[in-house]
């Protein structure tokens, strides 16, 4: 009987033990996925931000048509990078500058 007593409080510890390096792993694993999400939101507000200056730069040539300046591909080129970089921020707002401007040739 003290044999099966002895098992039990030695599983109970075990079992503790265990609960508290899960406790741990959590806490870590909730602390990496806030840090994940600050750096991403930091990430994407910094890479839309210029983003967003070239797309208005690149609208403004189109609709200008002053292209003498810039050659048209230069501008397309400015276009379908600044999409690919919002499409990579997962930005919610992916512009339509460059797609309102080919739709209007």
């Amino acid at each position: 009987m003290n044999r099966q007593i002895e098992e039990i409080n030695e599983a109970n510890v075990a079992v503790l033990e265990h609960s508290k390096e899960l406790a741990a792993a959590k806490e870590q694993a909730e602390a990496f996925s806030r840090c994940k999400s600050e750096f991403l939101a930091n990430m994407s507000h910094e890479i839309r931000t210029p983003m967003t200056a070239i797309l208005g730069y690149a609208d403004v040539l189109l609709e200008e048509g002053d292209l003498s300046k810039a050659p048209e591909n230069r501008v397309e080129a400015i276009c379908t990078s600044s999409a690919t970089a919002h499409t990579c921020c997962k930005s919610s707002t992916i512009s339509s500058t460059c797609r309102r401007s080919r739709r209007a040739r």
